[in-house]
């Protein structure tokens, strides 16, 4: 993670899941710290979602668990959202001071928060409506400003990045050729899609593959990070997406997001990274759109009732664990109807506060624009917005693509 990035994924409520949101926390922030603090980090982190898991949803599996990870100056901090059951837990002044040796001689139903409240610099708990929001605050040995000494991992990349300027137009060109350069001309859709990188290149990726002339495939991932390196992986998974709809003709969404993680699980896995992604498929002779998630941000449909939903499939990332199999969700498409995807750059935007814009401002501007506009007019105007809003220094990427049925 890099100063000021922000990391989310969602997932439904199950034991299992709770293993894959540590897995995901750890790979996120392990370059900070100690393996002494990064087991605190896990025990905490593993004790919160397993009480969201067992007493805010009563062990009912798929609920949603939403889990972020940011990365401040002098922290890191780390929130987990439910909307079950509330718990208000007494202030961490009022837990009696115990001790780690005799943990087991603490009452079953303390022993979690003296876990969490042990492992954390700060604790503290919110409700807003019916979701619950758990906040923890790890702090840095060191903040991040005049670190290279200590964070040696990051004073390493700086030093191996220093390339010609020849050999970066040349990575820059690659990059850019693996965009889509033109939507197919398709008859009955219209199509949008645009991207705009922190850096010279980035992590986010797009593409259309027109099958045959009622079948259209579309995808929009987004790879951890900014820069050569996100960039090399989304290339990566460009390749692996590709091939796999090129030797299955007869496969759905879901099936190519699983076949496609077991080819670049491997890979990620060493280099600590992970991606989400959204892959659509849309049947023009029986208007339908089959699409699966890899826990990407939910993307947003117009309907022909002038209605905006949220596709929220709650699927984890790819890259993390090999054997993840994604399912493969279907809903009628008409004319009419418009669909937008997009990365999280545009809804984490911040401020003048600090504030994350979130999702409902994008969910104004779609219910507002897809009301008078056309698919492509309409996502030019919000990108532009958002170009606009984030300032002149993008701090993520930002990715948008965009089909409309008529």
């Amino acid at each position: 993670m890099e100063l000021g990035e922000q990391r989310r994924i969602c997932v439904s409520s199950s034991f299992e899941n709770v293993r894959k949101i540590a897995d995901f926390c750890l790979k996120a922030c392990r370059k900070y710290f100690t393996p002494k603090e990064l087991l605190e980090i896990e025990l905490a982190v593993v004790e919160a979602a397993n009480n969201i898991v067992e007493h805010a949803y009563k062990c009912i599996e798929g609920k949603p668990i939403e889990f972020s990870i940011s990365c401040e100056q002098d922290s890191i901090k780390f929130s987990l959202i439910n909307t079950g059951i509330a718990f208000t837990p007494p202030p961490q002044d009022e837990i009696p001071e115990m001790d780690w040796e005799k943990i087991e001689d603490i009452p079953e139903h303390g022993r979690g928060l003296f876990m969490i409240y042990s492992s954390m610099d700060e604790v503290a708990f919110f409700q807003d409506g019916n979701t619950n929001i758990l906040l923890m605050v790890k702090k840095l040995p060191v903040p991040l400003k005049d670190n290279s000494d200590y964070y040696p991992f990051i004073s390493s990349q700086t030093a191996g990045s220093n390339m010609t300027k020849k050999e970066m137009q040349t990575a820059v060109n690659l990059y850019r050729n693996f965009l889509p350069a033109k939507a197919p001309d398709m008859e009955g859709l219209s199509l949008f899609s645009k991207t705009e990188p922190a850096l010279l290149v980035g992590g986010d990726h797009l593409a259309f593959l027109k099958t045959d002339d009622n079948t259209l495939w579309f995808m929009i991932c987004d790879v951890m990070g900014k820069g050569m390196a996100a960039a090399f992986f989304s290339m990566l998974s460009h390749m692996a997406f590709k091939s796999v709809l090129f030797l299955k003709q007869k496969i759905s969404p879901g099936e190519v997001l699983t076949l496609a993680n077991k080819i670049m699980a491997n890979d990620f896995d060493r280099f600590g990274m992970f991606m989400t992604a959204f892959m659509g498929k849309i049947n023009l002779e029986e208007d339908m759109l089959s699409y699966a998630s890899a826990g990407h941000c939910p993307p947003i449909l117009y309907t022909k009732e002038n209605d905006v939903e949220l596709l929220d499939t709650q699927d984890f990332m790819m890259g993390v664990d090999e054997v993840t199999d994604y399912r493969t969700y279907s809903r009628s498409f008409l004319k009419g109807m418009k669909l937008m995807a997009y990365t999280d750059g545009i809804t984490d935007i911040t401020g003048p506060t600090g504030e994350m814009a979130g999702i409902e401002p994008l969910l104004y501007a779609c219910s507002h624009e897809f009301k008078i506009k056309g698919i492509e007019d309409a996502c030019e105007k919000i990108f532009e917005e958002a170009l606009i809003v984030s300032g002149k220094q993008l701090q993520d990427d930002i990715s948008m693509i965009g089909v409309e049925r008529h």
